[in-house]
């Protein structure tokens, strides 16, 4: 998974962590430390955007 990595309640993806926060909730934040809390069904079109845009 190259740089992709499990690390306790959540995956490190590249310079991002996604972490769950709450039942339908999920913190999506930046090494820097900005993030934002989105739902299940927000996160899951950030993921198909970020796909569509690598392949």
């Amino acid at each position: 998974m190259g740089k992709n990595k499990i690390i306790g309640r959540g995956i490190r993806v590249g310079q991002y962590k996604i972490s769950c926060f709450g039942n339908d909730a999920f913190l999506v934040q930046h090494k820097d430390g900005e993030g934002m809390e989105v739902s299940a069904e927000r996160l899951e079109k950030l993921i198909d955007d970020f796909f569509k845009e690598e392949f």
